[in-house]
Formats: structure tokens, C-alpha cells, sequence
């Protein structure tokens, strides 16, 4: 199912990428937002202190959503930011001695600074297209709750 998923998408990436007309001028939009952010760093996201260049792979991957034309090939890249930005906070909240668990007070802030940094181009459009496009049942647990 897999393949035949990306065969197709392959095929009609073309066509069906902006499933509405206004998709390019709302990742034009999108864009504009994101890049009005850039003054954002981590004193004003109430993040705990990690090292910046452990977030680079986060964001190469972000950046990097916008190459791939399969749903999966996309969600696995915003599956990947994920993962790093996770592992980057468990580092940090074992270095500074904490044992308490992760949350999304914590996660939720470092992916927007991921986002904000990366800026990936076709935002908007790539995650339309990832709901759109990457069949329900393909889309739980860790993948449903990341897009």
C-alpha cells in the first residue's frame, strides 16, 4: 500500500499539489509570518537552556519537507524534527539534573523555534497536502499527533 501511495502521489504531484487556488498565497502569507518572527529566541519562548546546534538537524529537516513529494516522505521529515527536538530535551533536562518527565510545555516552544528558524518554504501547502493526501489509517499514534 505503501508504495502504490507514492507511485500515484509521484505521478499526480504535479496536479494535486495546491489543492486550492489560495494555497500559494497563503504559504506566501505564511512565509511573511514566520520570517516576521525572526527576532524570537529562547528568552521569549520560556524554553529550557539547550545548545542551539543540536536544533540544526531539526531544522534541515523542516526545510527539507518541501524535496519530497510523497505524504509519507513528508510526514518522516516532520516525524524527524520531532524526534531530534525531543532528544535535545531529554539531553538538556539530564544535564541540568531534572528527573521529571517531558511535556508539550517543553516540546511545544522548541518547535516553534525550529519553525521559526527553518522557515520552510510551501508551509501551509505541504501540511494540506499531508492531511489531504496520506491515507487515515496511515495517519496514528506518533504521525497523527505531529501533523
Amino acid at each position: 500500500a505503501e508504495g502504490l501511495e507514492k507511485f500515484l502521489i509521484m505521478r499526480l504531484h504535479g496536479k494535486i499539489f495546491w489543492l486550492e487556488k489560495s494555497d500559494p498565497e497563503e504559504d506566501e502569507m505564511l512565509k511573511r509570518r514566520i520570517d516576521s518572527l525572526s527576532w524570537v529566541g529562547f528568552q521569549n519562548l520560556g524554553v529550557p537552556s539547550v545548545d542551539v546546534t543540536l536544533l540544526d538537524l531539526a531544522v534541515d529537516q523542516l526545510r527539507s519537507m518541501d524535496k519530497f513529494k510523497a505524504p509519507r516522505d513528508k510526514m518522516i521529515c516532520i516525524l524527524n524534527a520531532c524526534r531530534v527536538i525531543n532528544d535535545v530535551l531529554k539531553r538538556a533536562i539530564v544535564e541540568s539534573g531534572g528527573g521529571r518527565p517531558l511535556a508539550a510545555d517543553d516540546f511545544l516552544p522548541l518547535l516553534i523555534y525550529c519553525l521559526i528558524l527553518a522557515n520552510p518554504p510551501r508551509l501551509h501547502s505541504n501540511i494540506e497536502f499531508v492531511a489531504a493526501f496520506r491515507h487515515p489509517s496511515r495517519l496514528i499514534a506518533e504521525d497523527a499527533y505531529f501533523l
